[in-house]
């Protein structure tokens, strides 16, 4: 019975979440809120992941968690898409791809543990999407790593802040059991 109820629930936050995200987009387009559509697709793709790969942890809804967990991707490359300027993004699509089907299959190994074969499968397929692209010479190393910190310094409060709501929804739900 807690677990029809929390999935319920969950299935209405993801509704409202839905829902916010359609009236967010009738105010873009009357003109209250000024985004690119690139942008306001990247944070509500974004938005949506983050909350319904959230309520998909253990619910054995392998296909629902693989999708939510891929619009998640999809809002991260479009947000990097938005705010870096890429010289020459078109030799990065097909890396990309791999790149989002190659952590979807992460999470479906972070979801069950018992599940090796998924680990390899996101493993190999994210080692693949990092040789592709180097491949294409457009992109070092160093370069990379740069930026990856750069990144990280700019977005780690944004990583402590989803850390510590994570932490205070996980530390509810053990104490309404």
């Amino acid at each position: 019975m807690v677990v029809t109820m929390q999935n319920k629930s969950s299935q209405s936050i993801i509704k409202l979440i839905i829902v916010l995200i359609g009236f967010a987009y009738l105010l873009k387009l009357i003109g209250a809120i000024r985004i690119s559509n690139t942008g306001f697709f990247s944070y509500a793709f974004l938005v949506y992941g983050i909350v319904s790969v959230y309520f998909s942890f253990n619910t054995n809804r392998k296909g629902f968690l693989f999708f939510n967990t891929s619009a998640f991707m999809v809002g991260v490359l479009l947000f990097v898409l938005e705010n870096y300027t890429i010289k020459f993004p078109a030799p990065l699509i097909l890396p990309a791809i791999i790149f989002v089907l190659g952590s979807c299959f992460l999470i479906l190994y972070l979801d069950n543990y018992s599940n090796v074969i998924i680990l390899y499968c996101s493993l190999t397929l994210l080692f693949f999407a990092v040789f592709i692209i180097y491949l294409s010479k457009n992109y070092t190393v160093r370069g990379s790593l740069s930026t990856l910190g750069n990144l990280f310094l700019e977005y780690y409060p944004v990583l402590i802040i989803l850390t510590g709501v994570i932490g205070l929804l996980n530390r509810k739900n053990t104490s309404i059991k």
